[in-house]
């Protein structure tokens, strides 16, 4: 994977063994209960998985919780979804969140 110069080297390290640790779980999962796709509601799973670390500090709910995330993304429950790349962040700022 190629990475910006401007993102630190250890980070970028970092982060391909976290894409990794996920793609090996979507493998994994997709051998145990069939392929990814549509009709399953990924945000439901997000948000047990992100509680679930909250309660152990397992980081695997991470790994989980990410590929929930991006499987929402791509097959979103819900029916209004896009995407607006210039939106505010949640975490900065303050939006009614």
């Amino acid at each position: 994977m190629k990475w910006p110069k401007k993102l630190k080297s250890d980070f970028a390290e970092k982060l391909e063994a976290f894409f990794q640790l996920c793609a090996n779980r979507i493998v994994q999962g997709e051998a145990r209960y069939g392929q990814v796709g549509p009709g399953k509601d990924y945000f439901v799973r997000i948000e047990r998985e992100i509680r679930a670390y909250k309660i152990t500090g397992n980081r695997e709910n991470l790994i989980n919780a990410a590929n929930y995330c991006s499987l929402e993304f791509y097959y979103p429950n819900l029916p209004f979804t896009y995407f607006d790349n210039r939106a505010k962040s949640a975490t900065r700022g303050k939006i009614g969140v």
